[in-house]
């Protein structure tokens, strides 16, 4: 029997897709300090359209250079369109939209770019102290040793390193992506104010994102490799929502809004 739910393209009635009338808009304070974590991973699916995008997602993942600008696009056009509208479901990918999506992805490229240029110095110098540490762990010519050397510092090295650059880099990216402006992004007062405000939802879902994300790439190595392709979608579309919600708890806190393009500009 054919569903009635116009959010399933299965026939079946989508569990995830919006309530009827959309979802409330938060009151000033509501949600203030909380995370919606699991929220992060299933809106994605409230779309009728979500094995779509899923789909044309996918298809930008095996083209060069350009089609990790368009992804970056997409995320942050689903950003904008859910801080406008918290009502709705996130807009699907639109062909018609693809030169929009690509200028929004290279402000946000230039930023992530200008960014790991300035952290260079501090990457070699890091790694120079591990491979000295290392030395030192592991005993010559032991390579349980070396495998352990290497295990006790890998993963604390990958936390002391991504924790501390996405609480910084997150805000910039934020700006950027919204603002679609590079010079907008290194407003440092307004920077120190995000990371005032936001730093302990940043940490928690960086932490979270780093914690599923494997999982969700595992599950889709699982359907004959082919799932790793939109699970890599999936996982932005999840990064997507965690920057909506850092943007919005930020602004519920007092932080200052980003100004946004002209929405008639956009084709919204």
């Amino acid at each position: 029997m054919q569903s009635s739910d116009p959010a399933s393209p299965f026939g079946e009635p989508n569990p995830y897709s919006a309530p009827s009338g959309g979802y409330p808009p938060p009151k000033p304070g509501e949600g203030a300090g909380r995370l919606r974590y699991a929220r992060a991973w299933t809106y994605a699916f409230g779309s009728e359209q979500w094995p779509v995008n899923l789909l044309f997602g996918t298809i930008m993942t095996f083209i060069p250079v350009v089609g990790p600008l368009i992804l970056a696009g997409y995320q942050f056009t689903i950003v904008e369109a859910l801080h406008r509208d918290p009502q709705r479901t996130y807009p699907d990918f639109d062909f018609s939209r693809f030169a929009e999506y690509l200028v929004r992805g290279v402000w946000v490229f230039l930023v992530q770019l200008i960014l790991s240029i300035l952290m260079t110095p501090l990457f070699f110098w890091m790694f120079m102290a591990a491979m000295m540490l290392m030395a030192l762990v592991a005993p010559a010519g032991s390579e349980e040793g070396l495998v352990l050397g290497l295990f006790l510092l890998i993963i604390p090295g990958m936390l002391l390193i991504t924790i501390p650059l996405a609480v910084l880099f997150t805000p910039m990216v934020i700006r950027a992506g919204l603002a679609q402006d590079i010079g907008m992004a290194f407003d440092f007062a307004w920077i120190k104010g995000f990371i005032a405000k936001t730093w302990k939802e940043i940490v928690l879902g960086t932490l979270f994102l780093m914690a599923t994300s494997p999982l969700v790439s595992l599950l889709g190595a699982l359907i004959c490799c082919v799932g790793m392709y939109p699970a890599m979608v999936l996982i932005l579309l999840a990064q997507a929502h965690f920057y909506h919600q850092f943007y919005e708890l930020f602004l519920v806190r007092g932080g200052e809004p980003i100004p946004l393009k002209d929405p008639q500009q956009q084709g919204w």
